[in-house]
């Protein structure tokens, strides 16, 4: 049944791109974005390949990158690609390969954002990030920032929940795989 409610608002954000001309919304459409973002929103990376093997993040991903760069948003549109362009690979999905395609292209020619937009973390919470990702605790990050340690747990567990991790090891893994944190 989920599978299903998430493949018709998957498809119906494929028409919407169709229509679009890759930069705006098309007026007729144009209402279904929110409510398609609305919808689609929750399942971002929180989809698994159910028992037939037929559903993946990759279609969600796509779907969001799409309609993140239709509302004016690239730097979302640009993390949520990253994760459809390896799913679309690795499935050799021609379709979705080809809209990945055109939506990196366009990506390509939008202004540069800074890392951290794209998950909604400001500069503090990148450097708390990069303490994370260099294996500091929060008590040697809390000194390092000069801010008080609950200020720094406060701040790595909003950094969990925009990434979507519970873990230390997941956050650090993921801010390097999507290019929030680079390591040495």
């Amino acid at each position: 049944e989920e599978g299903s409610y998430l493949l018709v608002a998957c498809r119906a954000v494929a028409v919407v791109w169709a229509m679009s001309d890759g930069t705006t919304l098309h007026p007729s459409v144009a209402a279904l974005g929110p409510a398609l973002l609305e919808i689609l929103a929750p399942w971002s990376r929180h989809v698994a390949v159910d028992s037939f093997g037929f559903w993946c993040e990759g279609p969600v991903s796509l779907a969001l990158a799409e309609l993140h760069h239709l509302s004016g948003n690239p730097a979302r549109a640009r993390v949520l690609l990253s994760f459809a362009t390896r799913t679309a690979r690795e499935m050799h999905d021609v379709r979705a390969i080809a809209r990945v395609d055109r939506l990196a292209a366009l990506l390509a020619a939008a202004p540069a954002t800074p890392p951290g937009e794209g998950f909604g973390l400001p500069d503090r919470e990148l450097a708390v990030l990069r303490g994370i990702v260099a294996g500091k605790t929060n008590p040697a990050i809390a000194v390092d920032l000069a801010f008080s340690l609950s200020t720094i747990r406060n701040d790595t567990t909003e950094i969990f929940r925009k990434l979507g991790v519970t873990k230390r090891r997941d956050a650090a893994a993921k801010a390097v795989a999507v290019g929030l944190v680079a390591t040495d």
